[in-house]
């Protein structure tokens, strides 16, 4: 069986050129990331619980083929409708590195960074504006950040 490691050093092969060339950086450090995206998103059970963010766009899912590519297009498209520019991240539930860069250029090798199975999420850091996901299961979501106090209930309490 593949476990983690396996696949951070995948990626990192399947990025050389874009590392090599520092279009794309790779940290290990990926706890202020996910500590980021926490508190901007609601996040039981270490997954963002889009059911519970308002405005979400969906596309995709379950079992649909090439899930990764179709994230491409679907974050190509948000670039362009929401302008969205800056610095991005990307991390996952199941991989251990942290890719950042610019969203155009992330959104470019997104397709190999969203090889290993498991949920990704790009977002803006360090302030979490919005995020867009892909679950290895293949739903895609994107929404804006919900507003500070927005009445999220996890595990069935208002927060």
């Amino acid at each position: 069986m593949t476990d983690g490691s396996d696949f951070n050093g995948l990626l990192l092969q399947r990025l050389t050129v874009p590392l090599r060339d520092g279009i794309l950086t790779v940290t290990r450090e990926i706890d202020p990331f996910l500590v980021a995206i926490e508190n901007a998103f609601p996040f039981p059970r270490h997954r963002l619980d889009w059911s519970q963010v308002p405005g979400v766009i969906s596309a995709g899912g379950l079992g649909i083929s090439g899930a990764p590519q179709l994230f491409v297009t679907f974050m190509q498209r948000l670039i362009a409708d929401r302008h969205l520019t800056g610095q991005v991240v990307v991390v996952g539930d199941y991989v251990e590195l942290a890719v950042t860069g610019d969203v155009k250029d992330v959104t470019a090798h997104l397709a190999e960074i969203a090889e290993a199975p498991q949920h990704i999420y790009v977002f803006p850091f360090p302030h979490v504006a919005w995020c867009a996901s892909l679950a290895f299961e293949g739903w895609i979501d994107f929404a804006l950040a919900p507003p500070p106090g927005h009445n999220i209930m996890i595990t069935g309490q208002a927060t």
